[in-house]
């Protein structure tokens, strides 16, 4: 006969063995809901972590953009001051420019043919039907006698006499269309060369006491005319001083005066290099 005993004990051990495995399911299920709830714990923690990156990063944007706007609005703002300082100093120009009418249109004339001197020779061309031949009673001066002589006139407002007439235009014209534009002159009151009542004022003296490169004079009380005709410098001399004084890239300045003395018409233009 078999022990019992034996059988007893396979018994308690086999339940030994199922208690210590369930134990261990157990156990190992305690440390799965541990770990499990330990992963939960560090995603909620990343969560969080991302969350306070992110706004911490919008915080950084944030202050960014106020500073960019900031800088922009400085910026903005230091234009639009430059803007008026240049507004300022132009009403002023234009302030002093506009007590007297000749001064302000020829000076704007000047500038609009020193910026676009191929488009003023069409007005040069089609000025040249205003010249026409006239006969005048002169005296000569070896026989004294009075002569009748073919004179070249221009005459458009005002009558002026010319030296060339339709050649002197042609070539303006010419020089005009191969020449490349220019900056504006800046008026300048500091080279203004004024004009007095008396006829005994030394105008040399004035002129030296001035940074002034270059001065003339003029007569015709025609703003447009008086600028037609100095492009067009139709002179015996030749020299074109007058038209290269106005469009002489060198020079940055000029003065203007004019007014009548016993109705006499009188203009004194001056330029500058700086």
């Amino acid at each position: 006969m078999g022990c019992s005993c034996a059988k007893h004990n396979l018994i308690d051990n086999e339940f030994k063995v199922t208690e210590e495995n369930n134990k261990e399911q157990i156990d190992n299920s305690e440390i799965l809901n541990n770990q499990n709830i330990q992963n939960e714990k560090l995603k909620s923690i990343q969560i969080i972590n991302n969350k306070n990156i992110e706004d911490n990063n919008k915080e950084i944007l944030l202050k960014s953009n106020i500073i960019v706007q900031k800088e922009e609005k400085e910026e903005s703002k230091q234009k639009n001051d430059e803007i008026n300082n240049i507004n300022i100093k132009q009403i002023k120009e234009s302030d002093y420019l506009s007590k007297n009418i000749y001064n302000k249109k020829i000076f704007e004339l000047i500038n609009k043919i020193r910026q676009n001197p191929s488009e003023y020779s069409k007005y040069v061309l089609e000025s040249i039907k205003y010249i026409n031949i006239e006969n005048k009673e002169e005296l000569n001066e070896i026989t004294d006698m009075k002569e009748i002589k073919q004179i070249i006139v221009f005459k458009k407002k005002v009558k002026i006499r010319l030296n060339k007439g339709e050649e002197s235009f042609l070539e303006a014209a010419r020089y005009l269309q191969n020449l490349s534009p220019m900056e504006p002159l800046k008026f300048n009151e500091n080279i203004v060369v004024p004009i007095f009542d008396s006829e005994n004022i030394n105008y040399n003296n004035i002129i030296k006491n001035k940074n002034i490169n270059l001065f003339f004079k003029g007569n015709i009380k025609n703003p447009e005319i008086a600028v037609l005709l100095m492009i067009v410098d139709d002179n015996a001399s030749s020299e074109k001083k007058k038209r290269n004084a106005l469009l002489n890239n060198d020079f940055k300045y000029i003065g203007i005066d004019s007014k009548f003395i016993d109705n006499k018409f009188l203009a004194h233009f001056s330029f500058s290099k700086g």
